[in-house]
Protein backbone atom coordinates (compact mmCIF):
# COMPACT_ATOMS: atom_id res chain seq x y z
CA UNK A 1 0.00 0.00 0.00
CA UNK A 2 1.45 3.46 -1.04
CA UNK A 3 2.49 5.47 2.12
CA UNK A 4 -0.25 8.04 0.90
CA UNK A 5 -3.00 5.82 1.55
CA UNK A 6 -1.67 4.06 4.80
CA UNK A 7 -0.90 7.88 6.48
CA UNK A 8 -4.90 8.21 6.98
CA UNK A 9 -4.88 4.68 8.14
CA UNK A 10 -2.35 6.10 11.03
CA UNK A 11 -4.27 8.99 11.96
CA UNK A 12 -7.33 7.17 12.54
CA UNK A 13 -5.78 4.52 14.74
CA UNK A 14 -4.32 6.86 16.92
CA UNK A 15 -7.17 9.04 17.03
CA UNK A 16 -8.73 6.05 18.09
CA UNK A 17 -6.30 5.73 20.95
CA UNK A 18 -6.30 8.76 21.96
CA UNK A 19 -10.19 9.15 22.05
CA UNK A 20 -10.12 5.79 24.05
CA UNK A 21 -7.24 7.44 26.63
CA UNK A 22 -9.57 9.85 27.21
CA UNK A 23 -12.63 8.29 28.30
CA UNK A 24 -13.74 9.32 32.16
CA UNK A 25 -12.73 6.23 35.00
CA UNK A 26 -10.37 4.60 32.40
CA UNK A 27 -7.22 5.49 35.07
CA UNK A 28 -6.62 2.09 36.84
CA UNK A 29 -4.90 1.57 40.51
CA UNK A 30 -4.14 -1.41 42.75
CA UNK A 31 -7.04 -0.87 44.24
CA UNK A 32 -9.40 -0.08 41.27
CA UNK A 33 -8.41 -2.38 38.35
CA UNK A 34 -11.52 -3.65 37.15
CA UNK A 35 -13.34 -2.73 33.96
CA UNK A 36 -16.58 -2.79 35.33
CA UNK A 37 -15.64 -0.12 37.32
CA UNK A 38 -14.53 2.38 34.99
CA UNK A 39 -17.67 1.46 32.88
CA UNK A 40 -19.65 3.40 36.23
CA UNK A 41 -20.82 0.16 37.33
CA UNK A 42 -21.31 -0.44 41.06
CA UNK A 43 -17.67 -2.26 41.55
CA UNK A 44 -17.17 -4.10 44.77
CA UNK A 45 -12.94 -5.00 45.88
CA UNK A 46 -11.76 -7.64 48.43
CA UNK A 47 -11.14 -6.65 51.96
CA UNK A 48 -8.03 -6.87 53.47
CA UNK A 49 -8.08 -7.43 57.47
CA UNK A 50 -5.76 -6.53 60.06
CA UNK A 51 -5.91 -8.41 63.34
CA UNK A 52 -5.20 -7.52 66.72
CA UNK A 53 -6.40 -9.59 70.01
CA UNK A 54 -10.07 -10.37 69.47
CA UNK A 55 -10.57 -7.35 67.11
CA UNK A 56 -9.52 -6.72 63.43
CA UNK A 57 -9.34 -3.09 60.93
CA UNK A 58 -10.71 -3.85 57.50
CA UNK A 59 -10.43 -1.90 54.42
CA UNK A 60 -11.85 -2.06 51.13
CA UNK A 61 -12.94 -0.66 47.98
CA UNK A 62 -16.15 0.25 46.28
CA UNK A 63 -16.88 2.35 43.02
CA UNK A 64 -20.12 3.71 41.42
CA UNK A 65 -21.23 6.00 39.16
CA UNK A 66 -24.32 6.60 41.38
CA UNK A 67 -25.06 7.65 45.44
CA UNK A 68 -23.68 4.71 47.08
CA UNK A 69 -23.51 2.64 50.75
CA UNK A 70 -21.49 0.29 51.84
CA UNK A 71 -21.08 -2.05 54.97
CA UNK A 72 -19.05 -5.37 56.13
CA UNK A 73 -20.55 -8.78 56.45
CA UNK A 74 -18.58 -10.90 59.15
CA UNK A 75 -19.21 -14.21 61.17
CA UNK A 76 -18.11 -17.63 61.84
CA UNK A 77 -19.04 -18.97 59.09
CA UNK A 78 -19.84 -17.78 55.16
CA UNK A 79 -23.26 -17.00 56.17
CA UNK A 80 -21.86 -13.91 58.45
CA UNK A 81 -24.65 -12.90 60.51
CA UNK A 82 -23.60 -9.31 61.38
CA UNK A 83 -22.77 -6.45 59.69
CA UNK A 84 -21.28 -2.86 60.30
CA UNK A 85 -23.33 0.29 60.34
CA UNK A 86 -23.76 1.55 56.92
CA UNK A 87 -22.16 4.54 55.42
CA UNK A 88 -22.81 6.98 52.70
CA UNK A 89 -19.89 7.06 50.25
CA UNK A 90 -21.39 9.60 47.99
CA UNK A 91 -21.21 9.29 44.26
CA UNK A 92 -17.47 7.27 44.34
CA UNK A 93 -17.32 6.98 40.64
CA UNK A 94 -13.30 7.00 40.77
CA UNK A 95 -13.10 4.18 43.45
CA UNK A 96 -13.20 5.41 47.17
CA UNK A 97 -11.99 2.91 50.35
CA UNK A 98 -14.12 2.12 53.43
CA UNK A 99 -12.35 0.99 56.75
CA UNK A 100 -14.27 -0.47 59.41
CA UNK A 101 -13.51 -1.65 62.83
CA UNK A 102 -14.83 -4.85 64.03
CA UNK A 103 -14.59 -5.65 67.95
CA UNK A 104 -15.62 -8.04 70.52
CA UNK A 105 -14.55 -11.14 68.88
CA UNK A 106 -14.20 -14.79 70.23
CA UNK A 107 -10.76 -15.44 70.79
CA UNK A 108 -8.85 -18.09 68.47
CA UNK A 109 -11.96 -17.88 66.14
CA UNK A 110 -12.03 -18.23 62.10
CA UNK A 111 -14.25 -15.19 61.02
CA UNK A 112 -15.70 -14.29 57.31
CA UNK A 113 -15.89 -10.89 55.94
CA UNK A 114 -16.96 -9.14 53.06
CA UNK A 115 -18.08 -5.72 52.13
CA UNK A 116 -21.36 -4.52 50.54
CA UNK A 117 -21.77 -2.27 48.42
CA UNK A 118 -25.87 -0.78 47.48
CA UNK A 119 -26.55 2.13 45.16
CA UNK A 120 -30.36 2.64 42.83
CA UNK A 121 -29.51 -0.43 40.38
CA UNK A 122 -29.35 -3.14 43.36
CA UNK A 123 -26.43 -4.80 45.79
CA UNK A 124 -23.22 -5.98 45.10
CA UNK A 125 -21.33 -8.08 47.61
CA UNK A 126 -17.39 -8.33 47.72
CA UNK A 127 -15.30 -11.99 47.71
CA UNK A 128 -14.93 -13.37 51.11
CA UNK A 129 -11.86 -13.22 53.54
CA UNK A 130 -10.72 -15.12 56.63
CA UNK A 131 -9.01 -14.31 59.61
CA UNK A 132 -7.91 -16.17 62.27
CA UNK A 133 -8.47 -13.85 65.88
CA UNK A 134 -5.28 -14.48 68.81
CA UNK A 135 -5.58 -17.20 71.37
CA UNK A 136 -6.50 -16.07 75.09
CA UNK A 137 -4.01 -15.10 77.19
CA UNK A 138 -3.48 -17.73 79.76
CA UNK A 139 -5.01 -16.56 83.36
CA UNK A 140 -3.66 -17.55 86.79
CA UNK A 141 -5.52 -17.76 89.40
CA UNK A 142 -4.34 -16.61 93.04
CA UNK A 143 -5.43 -20.08 94.47
CA UNK A 144 -3.80 -21.58 91.92
CA UNK A 145 -0.47 -20.19 93.01
CA UNK A 146 1.28 -22.36 95.79
CA UNK A 147 4.47 -23.57 96.47
CA UNK A 148 6.71 -20.10 95.90
CA UNK A 149 9.06 -20.83 98.23
CA UNK A 150 9.98 -24.31 97.29
CA UNK A 151 10.02 -23.15 93.08
CA UNK A 152 12.16 -20.27 94.02
CA UNK A 153 13.81 -19.13 97.67
CA UNK A 154 14.22 -15.86 96.41
CA UNK A 155 11.36 -14.82 96.02
CA UNK A 156 9.58 -16.75 98.43
CA UNK A 157 12.06 -14.87 101.02
CA UNK A 158 11.39 -11.72 99.41
CA UNK A 159 7.61 -12.14 99.76
CA UNK A 160 7.77 -13.22 103.17
CA UNK A 161 9.73 -10.26 103.97
CA UNK A 162 7.10 -8.12 102.31
CA UNK A 163 4.27 -9.70 103.99
CA UNK A 164 6.10 -9.22 106.91
CA UNK A 165 5.80 -5.75 106.12
CA UNK A 166 2.21 -5.42 105.14
CA UNK A 167 1.69 -7.08 108.58
CA UNK A 168 3.07 -4.55 110.79
CA UNK A 169 5.47 -6.61 112.23
CA UNK A 170 8.83 -5.74 114.02
CA UNK A 171 10.92 -4.65 112.66
CA UNK A 172 9.86 -2.65 110.48
CA UNK A 173 8.34 1.42 111.26
CA UNK A 174 4.67 -0.30 110.64
CA UNK A 175 4.48 -1.83 113.70
CA UNK A 176 5.67 1.70 115.97
CA UNK A 177 2.95 3.39 114.23
CA UNK A 178 0.03 0.79 115.17
CA UNK A 179 1.74 0.91 118.64
CA UNK A 180 1.72 4.84 118.75
CA UNK A 181 -2.15 4.77 117.36
CA UNK A 182 -3.44 2.33 120.20
CA UNK A 183 -1.75 4.21 122.75
CA UNK A 184 -3.35 7.56 121.59
CA UNK A 185 -6.36 5.78 121.70
CA UNK A 186 -5.61 4.50 125.07
CA UNK A 187 -4.84 7.52 126.11
CA UNK A 188 -8.01 9.40 125.07
CA UNK A 189 -10.07 6.61 126.49
CA UNK A 190 -11.21 5.16 123.20
CA UNK A 191 -11.37 1.75 124.46
CA UNK A 192 -13.97 1.19 121.87
CA UNK A 193 -12.40 2.19 118.92
CA UNK A 194 -9.26 0.70 120.42
CA UNK A 195 -11.18 -2.95 120.56
CA UNK A 196 -12.88 -2.54 116.78
CA UNK A 197 -9.47 -1.38 115.46
CA UNK A 198 -8.02 -4.53 117.16
CA UNK A 199 -10.49 -6.94 115.85
CA UNK A 200 -10.33 -5.97 112.28
CA UNK A 201 -6.20 -5.55 111.89
CA UNK A 202 -6.95 -9.31 113.19
CA UNK A 203 -8.96 -10.25 110.87
CA UNK A 204 -6.52 -8.59 108.01
CA UNK A 205 -3.91 -10.50 109.46
CA UNK A 206 -5.38 -14.14 109.62
CA UNK A 207 -6.60 -13.73 106.08
CA UNK A 208 -3.08 -12.35 104.60
CA UNK A 209 -0.91 -15.27 106.46
CA UNK A 210 -3.64 -18.05 105.70
CA UNK A 211 -3.42 -16.93 101.83
CA UNK A 212 0.11 -16.09 101.84
CA UNK A 213 1.21 -18.93 103.88
CA UNK A 214 -0.79 -21.66 100.96
CA UNK A 215 1.32 -19.46 98.51
CA UNK A 216 4.33 -19.56 99.89
CA UNK A 217 4.63 -23.06 101.72
CA UNK A 218 2.02 -24.96 99.89
CA UNK A 219 2.46 -27.77 97.57
CA UNK A 220 3.40 -27.04 94.41
CA UNK A 221 1.29 -28.38 91.30
CA UNK A 222 3.02 -31.24 89.55
CA UNK A 223 3.31 -28.89 86.32
CA UNK A 224 4.89 -25.88 87.73
CA UNK A 225 8.05 -25.04 86.60
CA UNK A 226 10.91 -23.48 88.57
CA UNK A 227 11.06 -20.15 89.16
CA UNK A 228 14.21 -18.32 86.91
CA UNK A 229 15.17 -15.33 88.10
CA UNK A 230 17.14 -12.73 86.22
CA UNK A 231 20.51 -11.27 87.63
CA UNK A 232 18.81 -7.93 87.55
CA UNK A 233 15.95 -9.20 89.24
CA UNK A 234 17.61 -10.67 92.08
CA UNK A 235 19.70 -7.93 93.05
CA UNK A 236 16.84 -5.74 93.06
CA UNK A 237 15.20 -7.81 95.35
CA UNK A 238 18.22 -8.31 97.78
CA UNK A 239 18.46 -4.61 97.69
CA UNK A 240 14.69 -3.86 98.55
CA UNK A 241 14.93 -6.55 101.38
CA UNK A 242 17.90 -5.24 102.74
CA UNK A 243 16.72 -1.47 102.29
CA UNK A 244 13.62 -2.27 104.29
CA UNK A 245 15.43 -4.43 107.07
CA UNK A 246 17.77 -1.53 107.87
CA UNK A 247 15.61 0.96 107.29
CA UNK A 248 12.86 -0.28 109.94
CA UNK A 249 15.78 -0.19 112.79
CA UNK A 250 17.40 2.35 112.03
CA UNK A 251 14.63 5.17 110.96
CA UNK A 252 11.73 6.46 112.51
CA UNK A 253 9.91 5.65 115.69
CA UNK A 254 10.97 2.22 116.20
CA UNK A 255 14.60 3.51 116.75
CA UNK A 256 13.01 5.89 119.21
CA UNK A 257 11.48 2.51 120.78
CA UNK A 258 14.60 0.94 120.44
CA UNK A 259 16.50 2.98 122.34
CA UNK A 260 13.49 3.64 125.01
CA UNK A 261 13.73 -0.06 125.39
CA UNK A 262 17.09 -0.47 126.07
CA UNK A 263 17.62 2.48 128.40
CA UNK A 264 14.83 0.72 130.31
CA UNK A 265 16.23 -2.41 130.84
CA UNK A 266 19.89 -0.76 131.56
CA UNK A 267 18.14 0.97 134.08
CA UNK A 268 15.87 -2.11 135.50
CA UNK A 269 19.77 -4.02 136.23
Amino acid sequence: MPLSRRFPLVLAVAALAAALALVPGRAESADWNDRTAASGALWVGPTTAVVSDVAAVVTASASSDKPTTAWFEYGPTAAYGSRTTSISLGTPKGGARILGKLSGLVAATEYHVRLVAQDARGRVAGSDTRFVTASAAPVTALPDITGVAQRSRLVGGSFAVGLIVLLGLPPFAMFASELAIARSLADARLAWVLGAGMLLIAVAFAALARNAGRMLLGPAAAAAPAIAVPATVTAALLVGVAASIALGITAGPLADLFTTAASQIGTVR
